[in-house]
């Protein structure tokens, strides 16, 4: 069994970022915030193992693509999985309700 290294790109960390800052200070509920980081940092570095175990993205322009989401409370998190050099590129976080294949 191989293990996964796992790459956050810093498209990704600004999502986060906005969401937690949104939660913590726009809706004044940092307890909320500090919950779903800790929820979202647990499930992308559990991606080293088995990151094929969450469902691939149909989208056509990237059929070819070994791109995939995770879902953690309404969010989701949009990775891809190389199983060559066993790594995962974690890419996106949407909020659940945007339109996120037509931002990727």
């Amino acid at each position: 069994m191989n293990e996964y290294s796992i790459n956050i790109t810093s498209q990704f960390r600004e999502e986060l970022d906005e969401i937690y800052y949104y939660i913590y200070f726009t809706l004044s509920s940092p307890n909320t915030a500090k919950v779903l980081y800790s929820k979202i940092k647990k499930t992308i570095f559990n991606l080293n193992l088995f990151p094929e175990r969450y469902p691939k993205l149909l989208i056509s322009k990237y059929k070819h693509r070994n791109i995939r989401k995770a879902i953690v409370n309404n969010f989701i998190i949009v990775f891809e999985v190389d199983n060559i050099s066993f790594e995962v590129f974690i890419l996106h976080i949407f909020h659940g309700s945007q339109a996120y294949w037509n931002k990727l």
